[in-house]
Parts: structure tokens; C-alpha cells; sequence
């Protein structure tokens, strides 16, 4: 080898080495970070003590007794079809393999599993408590009886049949992994030390496991909710509610509990498929053949679901649905082997199963292109979910209706629920584990905020010279806007425009205008300067194609600027109650394309003109026109009065098509009640904001340009992360944040002190007063209620705060982890904080359910996501750039 030779080897050799010296320094960058950030993590700094101590109910449920043993065994379970060979052609020697699924249903895995448990009990599980997680982990009380480490039989389910209608055949596998140690749930509550690992133990996914055993074996299992099909209720259009209890093993401060709430779910109507089409079609009877927009409503209906025939009653194999067929029973065709004859499927049925059929519709079968089959001889089968997102808005009021429990009868359910279903006194399956739960829910310390004896709230403050004065108290979480005036108005609303994509028959040109008449008297009374009173009311065909009504909405504004000879400053638009694809398609093309202000209403509520629906739309409207409706009095948050205070929110929302849009705002006044949105795009659907630091540096430009000064102290609240990804917000998310100031504003010597706190709204605790004097008019606790003890974490700042009174339904409290704090709060003035900035909500005049941050974070990534799936690919950057602007009106 020569010189040169030698060089380059030479070159490579310092290439990988020189790689893996930056992979090892970026792996102790990560671990010095991991260990820098878990002693950075704010411990609780005491306990509220400001108000009335209390005792509340709470739905958690005491673990007694947690296991047997100080250690579960755990099992890696996999669970395939046997391979089944079979001829490919007549005359052929080849054979082929059955497709194996990417995995299986977890319904099919529970039956298998049920199944082995009675094929082992005298062999692997002889003697041994054993529990199945749903997915790939076993659980038992000691070592399987296995020659090794690793066991192979085979499950035949009599109920589960292929295509043909023999039983199916499934290779079980199960293989040791390791002990779960149950000691350390003892030490976690100890609170002796703080490690990552303590946020996700194994110890406690073991316990999870053992109390969804029994339940999900006898009834319909989605995660960690149990669903009954005796608590159907019709919600119209071929879609059925049913309840079921959430359940989930949760540490508290010297116990474990589990939480149990009722829970609400949606299902196709099982029965005739012809029945569910008539039925989501809103048709008295099925006809001979459907149109184009119904032949694709149907199709969107039926894919994916899954059934069996009724003309082969012995056979239950579960078909799945592809899509509806364009041709019918007649003009599709079969090839008969023993005659060798082409006839219709119609006289197929007719000459093999002596069936006349009534509906000639048919359907395709997923990976079987050749095989269709009628409509009138599927039958759906019970518990398939049926999407959320595409319930009508009366099947969602329908929903609300049978969901919206009052506190008492929530407590029943639940009570009802842990008695007759979940059963923890009589589960075998606990007592074989030794883990022992309470019937009766856990009673807690809670903190009221009074004030003479009267449930506190804040002042909320309106202009001065609003004839029932300038300053109201809230009750129950919320209060009246009659004789008050916004605290600044938006600009001067001149230029602006109605267009109702209604008929006329629906909606009369008189009901549209008195409608208008009444919007403008009212947002007049609440201050905002209106120049027009009388704005032209356009009609526009609502019928077409939903590609088409992009184009609407620019001919409209093209309509309007001409009609005005000027840019309009407001489009309001007027929709069907339940058109959420024309809403979609106004609100991406007024805030993408067209740059302006959109407010939709629905014909329902314009019908009926009233004064409180136009007082809500004029709070919208304003705060789009650059006002602000509302604020605290200066006396309510000191902290705010001292020096400039930078309020964030950040979310993340994750729109199909594998991106992610992180949103975060922050404030622009002094009183936090004006916000500026920043909106980005990443490859990734992970929750991680990869570049929080840029998106913060941005909005404190913002703040410096409106104020001229840098806020002194910054609070952020986080939506959306779970107590898995704390690790990831503090060791990337924060450092962003402190590594960008660092390095931008290093001259400036600008280092204020952060606050990070996260705020849960996705979980399952609710609360119930025990006392009357306690309660508000529905039976909720008031408004300002704190629970900082017993059910919280053992060393953590955190609390749960229910800072709103619910219109409907049982309250659910917001649980606040506050990670990270060199602002030094107490419990009390964090507490006090968060709870009344809950009252300066702009869109609404009652105190909202999480910190307002928060929520406009929310619904920012809420619209960035719609727009995100709107706009096709390739133009994502160009619609997030546009879109800032708008959404800083929203």
C-alpha cells in the first residue's frame, strides 16, 4: 500500500473515530443534562394554607394492600397465526404462505390468551397467578413451569374462523424478561430520592395490568375503559353511546389509589348493514342506487368494518369492509367452476342459497379484490368504535345530553361501576396477586379561597364609564356583561360584510338582517365603535363540492372589497348548524390567502337573535378588531402591578400527514390579556417543540417592540406533555429557552427568572363536596377549589385547582405540575395566581377551566392544524408564515 493509500486509510480511521467521540460526548452531554435537570426539579415548597381547610370526596379508590410479593415476574407474549399452507391453482405444486397480520386485534389476542389460560392451567400457569396486559407482557406471581426461559404451543379459537370457516390456529410464544421489583413503588412514595425512572415504573404498569385483567375478559376493553353494551342509548344515524369506568393505578402521597370515572364512548349499531346505511343516510328505506355524494359517504361509512354473513349461519368468520362497489348485484358477475357459466351475483344467491335479494348494493372485502358481498347479508358485529370526529352536531348534542352527569349521579355511577363491574372485592385475580383495593372513595383535604366567609374570586375590571361600573364580581365563576363596556375597543368597523351560504327559505333576508341589527345595538352598548350599522347581506347557493368552497369565499371577498371600494376589516359568515367542512374551508382561506378577520355563526342561533349570542359574538369580534374586553384590577395580582410579567402558553397539535405544529403565545400587556402567536412546523409528530427556544425569542421581541423593555420574569404554562415527557421539557425544552437568551442576549446581561409549569386537563380526578356550604347551584365544588394533598405527588410541586363552575356535568379540576420555578413561589401565591388568571379569559365571561396561556396555545394549534390539513403538500411553511398574523386577531 502506498503513502497515499496510507493517508486516506488513515483519514477514514480518524473519520469513525472522531464520529464516535462526538456521539460519546453528545450521549454525556445528555446524561450530565438528565441529572442537571432532576435536581433542578422544583420540590414542593409547602402547602396552601390561605382559605377554608375542607374534606372532599375524590374518585380514587385506597390500594390496601399493593402484592403478595416484592417482585411480579414478567413475560414477553406473542401471539401469531400458524402458518397455514394451501394450493395457489388447481394443478399446481406450489403452495402459499398465509398473510400474518402486523398484529393482532386486541379483542382476538384477550381470547386467545383466555383460552390458553384454560389449555395451561394444569401445565405453565399450574399454581401460578398469571395476568395478560392486552398487548406483549405477562405478569405472574412466580416462574412459569417451563423446561427454560421460553415456551411455543398453539391456541385454536372455535369462534374465530378464516375465510373458509375452520377454526383459526395461532402460535403462542412467551419468553422470561425479567422481575418487576414492587418494592420500589414503596420507595417512590418514600420520597427519599428523585429519579427519571420514577415517572413511568415498571412496577406500577404491572399493577395497571392486574386490575384491567378480569374486566377486560368478560366485557369490551379500549386502553384502561371498560365498556357494557347494556348502557346503549341511541344517538341517531346508526350510532349508539355506551358507558363504561376508566380504572388506573396512581401514586398519591402515602398510598397508591386507583382511579375509576365513567366514561363515554361511540359504536356502529351492530345488526343489518342495509339498516346502518338507511340509518346514517337519514332515508326512510334504502333505495336501488345512490348517488355519487351518497356512494361516498357510504363508502367512508362502512371502510374498515367489520362483519359476518347471516346466509352461512354456521360459519362466523369476521369479514372487514373495504369500500361499497360502484355496480350492483346484477351487473357484477362470478364464475361458476362446475358448469363453467358466467352468471350475476344476483342469481348466484338466488340458484346456491335460494335467496331473492331485496338490495342489489354490494360490498368489496379488504384484501380479497374478487369477493363481494350484498349489504342485506352482512351483519355488523357489536363494539366497533365508530370515529368521534364524525358525529353530526346533533349526535354530539344527543352525546352531551346522556354524558353531562351532575356531580351526585357521576358519584353514583361510579359507585355502581366498582360494585357490579370492576369488583375489587370479589376479582380473583387481585387476591391471587395479593393486592387489596377499597370500595369506597378516598376522602381528602381540599382548600376553598374565601373571603368573609363568601366563595373568592378576583375583580374583573371594564371601562370606567360603563353604566354599572367599572369593576364586577364574579359568581360561581361567572358574570354578566349588561351595562358594560369593553375596556378598549377594537378599531373603527367600517368596512364589513354578511354572507349567508344559507337558503333563503332557511333563513329570511328580514331574520338575517334583524339579526345584524341586534349584533351591531349590542356591540355598540359594550363600547366598540361601529361606523356601518347596516352591512350587505349576500346569499351564496350553499350546494357544491366541498374543493369548491375555497373559491367561494375569494369571489366573496372580491365581491366585497369592489361593494366597498375598500379592503373589508370583517367577513361574518353564516352556516348551517353542521357544516364543519365549508367552516374549515372559510377560516384557512381567510386567514392564509385573504388576510382577514372571519367570524362564522350558525343559522340556528341567527334565527333566534338573542342578546347573549350576540354579546358572546361581539366578544370575539372586538378582540379580532385589536380590543381588549376585559382585565384584573391591578390590586388582584400585585406581581404584575411591580414590574413587566411575560405570560407563555406552548402546544402542540398533530395533524395527519406526519408533522407536528408547535404554537406558543405570549403576552403583550401588562395585564396579560393581550397575546401573540408563533406557529412553526416539524418533520416529526413527536410532542417535543424542537425549537422552543427560537419561537420564546421571537414573542420577547414582540413584547420589547410593544413596550419598549423586556419583561422581568417569565411564567409558562405547557399544555399537553404527560408525566413521561417531563424529562424531555426540562432537558430540551427549558434549555432552549435559557441556551437562546444566553447566546442572544448575553450583551444585554438579560437573564430574568423562569417559571415552567405544565398543565394537565387529560386526566380522570374529579371532586364532590361533602357539604352543602361547600357546593355550588349544581352540586360542583365553587369555583377556586385547591387539593394539593394526599392525591398529589409525595415530594413534586404540584396541585389540582378547579378554577371554573361547569355550565353542565360534573367539574374536572386542571392538575398544575410546576417543574421548574426561580421565580420562588409558595403554594399559596402559585395557586392564587394560576386561579385568577383563569378569570381574564378574553372570549368569554366566566373563568375558564385552565390557565388562559394555556388555552389560547390550544386553540392556536388548533387552527394550525386545521389549516395544515387543508392546504396540500409542500406549501406547509408558506400557510404557517401567513397564518401568524391572523390567528394574533383570533
Amino acid at each position: 500500500m502506498d503513502l497515499h493509500h496510507l493517508k486516506e486509510h488513515g483519514l477514514k480511521e480518524m473519520k469513525i473515530v472522531t464520529s464516535n467521540m462526538d456521539t460519546i460526548r453528545k450521549v454525556m452531554r445528555q446524561e450530565a443534562l438528565r441529572e442537571e435537570a432532576i435536581k433542578s426539579m422544583a420540590k414542593r415548597p409547602g402547602y396552601g394554607k390561605f382559605g377554608r381547610q375542607t374534606q372532599l370526596l375524590t374518585n380514587y379508590f385506597e390500594v390496601k394492600k399493593i402484592a403478595n410479593k416484592a417482585y411480579f415476574e414478567k413475560y414477553e407474549i406473542s401471539m401469531k397465526l400458524q402458518p397455514q399452507q394451501r394450493p395457489e391453482g388447481e394443478g399446481s405444486n406450489r403452495r402459499k404462505v398465509t398473510k400474518q397480520p402486523k398484529q393482532l386485534p386486541p379483542h382476538i389476542q384477550r381470547a386467545i390468551f383466555q383460552q390458553l389460560e384454560k389449555q395451561e392451567r394444569n401445565g405453565w400457569f399450574k399454581g401460578i397467578g398469571v395476568v395478560f396486559d392486552g398487548n406483549a407482557t405477562v405478569y405472574s406471581t412466580d416462574l412459569l413451569n417451563l423446561n427454560s426461559d421460553h415456551g411455543t404451543t398453539s391456541v385454536i379459537l372455535k369462534d374465530d374462523q378464516d375465510f373458509r370457516g375452520n377454526p383459526t390456529e395461532y402460535k403462542v410464544e412467551v419468553r422470561r424478561v425479567d422481575k418487576v421489583d414492587i418494592d420500589e413503588l414503596k420507595k417512590f412514595l418514600e420520597g427519599k430520592e428523585i429519579k427519571w425512572e420514577y415517572f413511568d415504573l415498571a412496577g406500577l404498569r404491572g399493577l395497571n395490568a392486574l386490575i384491567h385483567h378480569m374486566p377486560s375478559m368478560k366485557y369490551t376493553q379500549f386502553g384502561e375503559s371498560t365498556y357494557l353494551p347494556s348502557t346503549r342509548k341511541s344517538l341517531g344515524g346508526g350510532v349508539e353511546l355506551w358507558m363504561g369506568w376508566f380504572e388506573s393505578v396512581r401514586p398519591g402521597q402515602d398510598s397508591y389509589f386507583v382511579n375509576v370515572n365513567t366514561t363515554y364512548t361511540v359504536f356502529y349499531e351492530p345488526g343489518p348493514l342495509h339498516n346502518l346505511i338507511t340509518k346514517y343516510l337519514k332515508l326512510d328505506s334504502t333505495p336501488d342506487r345512490f348517488n355519487q355524494q351518497q356512494q361516498d359517504k357510504v363508502t367512508e361509512l362502512v371502510r374498515g368494518l367489520q362483519f359476518k354473513v347471516t346466509h352461512r349461519p354456521k360459519v362466523s368468520t369476521r369479514f372487514k369492509i373495504k369500500k361499497l362497489c360502484s355496480t350492483n348485484a346484477r351487473e357484477n358477475m362470478v364464475d361458476i367452476p362446475e358448469s363453467g357459466e358466467k352468471i350475476s351475483i344476483y342469481s348466484y344467491y338466488q340458484r346456491r342459497y335460494k335467496i331473492n335479494l331485496n338490495y342489489l348494493h354490494l360490498v368489496e372485502l379488504e384484501g380479497r379484490k374478487n369477493d363481494k358481498i350484498p349489504i342485506e347479508l352482512c351483519n355488523v358485529i357489536e363494539g366497533q368504535r365508530f370515529p368521534v370526529a364524525k358525529l353530526s352536531s346533533a349526535q354530539r348534542g344527543h352525546m352531551i345530553k346522556h354524558t353531562a352527569l351532575r356531580p351526585q349521579e357521576n358519584m353514583d355511577r361510579i359507585n355502581e361501576g366498582v360494585r357490579n363491574v370492576l369488583q375489587f372485592e370479589k376479582d380473583a385475580k387481585l387476591k391471587k396477586f395479593g393486592m387489596g383495593v377499597e370500595e369506597q372513595m378516598a376522602t381528602i383535604p381540599g382548600i376553598y379561597s374565601l373571603n368573609n366567609n363568601k366563595a373568592y374570586s378576583p375583580k374583573v375590571s371594564y371601562h370606567i364609564t360603563s353604566k354599572a361600573g367599572g369593576t364586577v364580581k364574579p359568581r360561581e365563576g361567572g358574570w354578566n356583561l349588561r351595562d358594560r363596556k369593553f375596556v378598549r375597543s377594537g378599531k373603527t368597523l367600517k368596512y364589513w360584510v354578511v354572507v349567508a351560504f344559507v337558503q333563503q327559505q332557511k333563513l329570511s333576508i328580514p331574520q338575517a338582517k334583524q339579526f345584524v341589527k341586534e349584533l351591531v345595538n349590542t356591540s355598540r352598548s359594550q363600547g366598540m365603535d361601529i361606523a356601518e350599522s347596516n352591512p350587505r347581506v349576500n346569499y351564496v347557493r350553499p350546494n357544491g363540492e366541498p374543493h369548491t368552497y375555497q373559491h367561494h369565499v375569494e369571489q366573496e371577498y372580491n365581491n366585497a372589497k369592489a361593494y366597498l371600494k375598500n379592503d373589508p376589516q370583517l367577513m361574518l359568515f353564516i352556516l348551517p348548524d353542521d357544516d364543519e367542512k365549508r367552516y374549515r374551508a372559510i377560516k384557512y382561506t381567510a386567514d392564509t390567502v385573504l388576510g382577514v378577520p372571519s367570524q362564522c355563526v350558525q343559522v340556528d342561533k341567527v334565527g333566534r337573535t338573542s342578546k347573549q349570542y350576540c354579546a358572546n359574538i361581539a366578544l370575539k369580534i372586538n378582540l379580532k378588531l385589536g380590543g381588549i374586553n376585559q382585565s384584573l384590577e391591578d390590586t388582584e395580582i400585585p406581581l404584575f402591578a411591580k414590574e413587566p410579567v411575560l405570560l407563555l402558553g406552548a402546544d402542540v397539535t398533530h395533524p395527519t400527514g406526519g408533522r407536528a405544529g408547535p404554537s406558543i403565545v405570549g403576552s403583550l400587556d401588562r395585564q396579560g390579556g393581550r397575546f401573540t402567536p408563533k406557529l412553526e412546523s416539524q418533520k416529526t409528530r413527536q410532542e417535543k417543540i424542537e425549537n422552543m427556544g427560537g419561537m420564546v425569542f421571537e414573542i420577547l421581541k414582540d413584547y420589547r417592540d410593544k413596550n419598549s423593555i423586556f419583561p422581568r420574569r417569565i411564567i409558562m404554562y405547557r399544555d399537553g406533555v404527560s408525566e413521561s415527557q417531563f424529562e424531555m421539557v426540562l432537558t430540551h425544552e427549558l434549555e432552549q429557552i435559557k441556551g437562546k437568551l444566553l447566546i442572544q442576549l448575553s450583551e444585554e446581561n438579560y437573564r430574568p427568572p423562569i417559571t415552567f409549569v405544565v398543565v394537565g386537563k387529560r386526566h380522570h380526578t374529579r371532586f364532590y363536596p361533602q357539604n352543602e356550604r361547600d357546593a355550588d347551584s349544581k352540586g360542583n365544588c365553587v369555583a377556586g377549589t385547591v387539593v394539593d394533598r394526599k392525591i398529589t405527588h409525595p415530594y413534586l410541586f404540584d396541585f389540582f385547582l378547579q378554577s371554573h363552575s361547569s355550565l353542565h356535568g360534573t367539574s374536572r379540576p386542571a392538575h398544575y405540575h410546576v417543574l421548574f420555578d426561580e421565580n420562588n413561589f409558595n403554594a399559596d401565591s402559585m395557586q392564587d395566581l394560576t386561579n385568577k388568571l383563569c378569570y381574564n379569559y378574553q372570549r368569554a365571561t366566566r373563568s375558564v377551566s385552565i390557565s388562559p396561556a394555556a388555552y389560547y396555545a390550544h386553540l392556536a394549534a388548533k387552527r394550525a392544524r386545521l389549516h395544515l390539513e387543508q392546504q396540500q403538500r409542500g406549501e406547509t411553511e408558506f400557510v404557517l408564515k401567513e397564518v401568524k398574523e391572523s390567528l394574533a386577531k383570533v
